[in-house]
């Protein structure tokens, strides 16, 4: 059988959830994901104009979280962000939350997500819309990621934000600074507005705790971490944002593992492959770490999104309502006004990447070329 996600859940899963308790959301990504491209989703029949039957295929779950349901939309999602984008520099900035907060994340994974996005959101207007560094607010995408390369818990925020805001006055403006915010103030004011949003969710008695902690355990923790340094990192200058959105249309749909990392499936162990962070002459670049099922299958279903959570906001001039503000912003920056991108069809997406699974070989075109209009029934 081949190594996939998808067989992995189908062998083990059954076993597992007898043993383990899980989120309604996880549960229903487990089943889509194993029904996905089988009959248990029914099918459809593709056509050519000649009414040859080109293929019968299994429909897709089309869960956001599966990885062979997301290339098409992995694609489209740059394209249409593509034309929100301001023409002008843009930084990435990561938040990351410490350590000692995930097992709190996991056990509020709602309350927590929103907290934070809130926090980084607040951080980021504050300081680009302070005097002293830019003065004025700029365009911003936030989207929440919560694994790292091995799939350990690991929750931050990317944050895709333009080098440059549109003033009170409607000019657009630039950064006064060559480090464009600095790291250090960005980590302390998101630090202390994550950390009191904490504690007023505390106060009334929102927060789900684990047994062995109490709330003024809990208190205590807080105020600690409030003297810690945190990891929130300014990425370097890019002269555009196109390339970080479509790295972060990875994270936003397909999951934290793709099929073609897997290097082993066995009855007692699973292997997959990641990049290391710390790569250096000592260690290789590319790494392999070894799971039971069970603790893969645990990883692997520990991100699965909350149900009717968005796990991408837009701020400042990106928002729903600035659009006034964000054309105004265009039109400083010499760029037309925002229009729809047009959508890229399945058909144009089979070309580029799958040729032959689209041509009908039956029906040609009077210059030999095979006709590649498709219908689905």
């Amino acid at each position: 059988m081949r190594c996939t996600i998808q067989s992995i859940l189908q062998q083990h899963f059954d076993s597992y959830a007898a043993q383990h308790r899980l989120a309604l959301h996880q549960w229903k990504a487990a089943n889509a994901l194993m029904s996905c491209r089988t009959a248990a989703l029914g099918g459809h029949v593709q056509r050519c104009e000649a009414g040859h039957i080109v293929g019968v295929w299994f429909n897709l779950c089309r869960h956001r979280y599966c990885p062979r349901c997301n290339a098409l939309k992995n694609e489209r999602w740059p394209n249409q962000q593509r034309e929100k984008l301001l023409g002008c520099a843009h930084r990435h900035v990561v938040f990351t939350i410490p350590s000692e907060l995930r097992v709190l994340f996991r056990l509020n994974e709602a309350l927590f997500t929103d907290a934070l996005f809130d926090a980084v959101r607040d951080t980021m207007l504050i300081l680009v819309r302070d005097e002293r560094h830019v003065g004025g607010p700029p365009g911003m995408m936030l989207a929440r990621h919560t694994w790292s390369r091995a799939m350990a818990l690991h929750p931050h925020i990317h944050c895709l934000v333009s080098e440059g805001g549109l003033s009170s006055s409607g000019d657009w403006v630039s950064p006064k600074r060559r480090c464009f915010l600095p790291a250090k103030v960005v980590m302390t004011l998101c630090r202390g507005k994550l950390l009191h949003r904490l504690r007023t969710l505390l106060g009334e008695g929102e927060l789900t705790l684990r047994s062995s902690l109490s709330a003024g355990a809990l208190n205590k923790e807080l105020y600690r971490l409030s003297q810690l340094a945190w990891n929130v990192r300014v990425g370097e200058r890019y002269g555009h944002g196109v390339g970080v959105a479509t790295y972060l249309a990875h994270y936003l749909n397909g999951g934290a593992l793709r099929d073609s990392q897997l290097r082993r499936v066995g009855g007692e162990d699973i292997a997959f492959s990641y990049t290391g962070h710390r790569a250096n002459s000592a260690g290789p670049r590319r790494q392999t770490m070894r799971l039971t099922p069970a603790q893969f299958i645990a990883r692997y279903l520990a991100h699965v999104p909350p149900q009717r959570r968005r796990m991408l906001r837009c701020d400042g001039l990106c928002a729903g309502g600035a659009k006034a503000r964000l054309e105004q912003a265009r039109s400083r920056l010499e760029q037309p006004p925002v229009k729809a991108a047009e959508p890229i069809t399945w058909k144009a997406f089979l070309l580029r990447h799958a040729p032959k699974a689209l041509p009908c070989k039956r029906y040609l075109h009077s210059d030999g070329k095979s006709n590649t209009a498709l219908e689905r029934t």
